[in-house]
Formats: C-alpha cells, structure tokens, sequence
C-alpha cells in the first residue's frame, strides 16, 4: 500500500483563500442584508446570497475560499442581522467544508448536478438563520418574507454560476495567442 491519497479527493485548499473569492462572498453578503432592508422593511430575514459565491469559491481550482474566508462571511452575517454570533458562522462553515470536500467531483459535473447538490445546503443555512432570528426576536415569519429568502438563495447560484463561468471562458480566449 502507498501513502498517496486517492485521485478523487481534492488536495487542501488555503485557509483564508483569494482575495477575489473573499471578496466577493463579503460582498454579496452586504447585497445580501441591503436587499432584505429595501425589500419588506427592515425584517430579519435575509437572502443568504453569500452561498452562492462561497459554493463557487469552495469547489474552484483557482480562485479558493479556505474556512477562515468563510467562517468571516457568516460573521458578518451574524453581526450586521444582530443573529446569535455563531448561527450563520457555523452554518457557512459547515456550508464550506462539505462543498470543498466535493469540490473535485463537483467542477466536472454540468450546472443542474452542482445546483441539486447547492439546493439542499442552502436551504439548510437559511433555514437555520431564520429559526435562529425567529427565537432571537421573537416574532412569526411571514410565509412570503421565508419563502422569498431560500428562493433567493436557491436561485443566486445558477445566475453566479453562469456569469463565473462566462468570465472564466472570457479569460482563457484573452490568454490564448491570435492565429495567423
């Protein structure tokens, strides 16, 4: 027996990660908790629109989230929603550590698969926001505000996705060299 890991697992990948893919995760995070403020009036409940940028982030070669960028963003998130420091915290971690330890199957998998596989642990962070904001305020969620809030989540990931993807292609043609 060697000592070499099999060829499906991923190797390690950084521990607070690009500065692109921290950034961006940060940033739809904000986008986040600018929407929900516009949208119903100053309600807890948020669009966890940071998933989508931290699943990209966790299952890319290039531009890498690490668990510290995303133990970050679901501080942030916990902070600026006055949560329970902690809930969105150990949620996006937890988010993270499961997609980067399918990152080397899930990049080689079209759109629909990888977004099967986003659904699921979206929905379980945002459900477990909202029952978190729910104890902390005390107040009954409207139906449409919690409905609103995983659909958004749900649905950020294919639109990210394809946009990623387009720059992605947009910068390969950039670097490849002009036949003549």
């Amino acid at each position: 027996m060697s000592g070499r890991a099999p060829a499906h697992q991923a190797t390690p990948g950084p521990l607070i990660g690009s500065p692109l893919a921290v950034a961006a995760t940060l940033l739809m995070a904000l986008l986040s908790l600018t929407s929900a403020e516009l949208g119903s009036g100053g309600t807890v409940f948020v669009s966890h629109l940071a998933l989508a940028p931290l699943f990209i982030a966790s299952i890319a070669e290039r531009h890498r989230i690490g668990p510290l960028g995303a133990f970050a963003t679901g501080l942030v998130v916990d902070v600026l929603t006055l949560a329970p420091l902690g809930v969105c915290t150990a949620g996006y971690l937890a988010f993270h550590v499961i997609a980067a330890r399918e990152s080397a199957v899930m990049r080689d998998v079209p759109l629909v698969v990888r977004w099967l596989f986003f659904i699921p642990l979206a929905g379980a962070v945002a459900t477990l926001h909202i029952a978190a904001m729910v104890l902390v305020a005390e107040v009954e969620p409207l139906d449409l505000e919690v409905g609103i809030s995983i659909a958004a989540s749900v649905l950020s990931y294919p639109a990210l996705s394809c946009l990623s993807e387009l720059f992605a292609r947009r910068r390969v043609a950039a670097q490849k060299p002009l036949k003549g």
